[in-house]
Formats: C-alpha cells, sequence, structure tokens
C-alpha cells in the first residue's frame, strides 16, 4: 500500500530532515505506524514562514500534505528543494515521486 511507503520514507529521513520538518510543525518522532503517519500528514501545521526554504510555497498551504495539490504540500516542496539541509542524506527523485503519487491517491475524483 502507498502509505506504507511514505510511512517507511519518513520513518527513514536523516536527522536533519527531520529537523527542518519539525520547525514547521511536523514532527515525525511519533511514527509508529503507517496509519499514524497518515493522520500526521493530514494535521494542520505551524509553518514558520520566516524560513527561506519556504519563501516560494503556496501562503493557503497548511498541511504537510494537502491532496491533490504539490504546490500547497509542505513535506513535497521541502523534500523536492535543491538545497538538502544534510549533504549525504539527500532524497532521490524516485521518493519524491513516491511522495506526488500519494499526495495525488488523496484526492477526489472528478465529477465526470
Amino acid at each position: 500500500m502507498l502509505i506504507d511507503e511514505i510511512h517507511a520514507l519518513l520513518a527513514g529521513l536523516s536527522s536533519p530532515w527531520k529537523s527542518v520538518l519539525r520547525q514547521h510543525g511536523l514532527d515525525l518522532s511519533s511514527l509508529d505506524s503507517p496509519q499514524r503517519t497518515a493522520a500526521l500528514l493530514s494535521e494542520i501545521l505551524n509553518i514558520d514562514w520566516q524560513d527561506s526554504r519556504v519563501q516560494d510555497l503556496c501562503r493557503s498551504t497548511e498541511r504537510a500534505i494537502e491532496p491533490g495539490g504539490p504546490a500547497r504540500s509542505l513535506l513535497y516542496h521541502l523534500l523536492a528543494l535543491s538545497e538538502c539541509p544534510s549533504p549525504d542524506a539527500g532524497v532521490s527523485l524516485e521518493n519524491i515521486e513516491l511522495i506526488e503519487n500519494y499526495l495525488y491517491s488523496l484526492a477526489p475524483l472528478p465529477s465526470d
């Protein structure tokens, strides 16, 4: 299942990544199950808009994952940045695509 892969990806992030995400209210220390991960990703965050890494993130962003909206998803935005907080722990393009697939999987189907 897709959330299982997302859970494994987030659990395996390096400490510098977790620190950056925590700065914006996404504390990954409580990831004990894929279900908890899904719930955490949908919670309202307190984004630090003073952080230069989020200056070009859509200002209507409230969550780590906004269903169907990569431009409004904090997690997608931060992990896709070329600036990595840890030189030895970048996120692969495959993992960025995994996050993108997950956020699109949460979007409602079009009415047509």
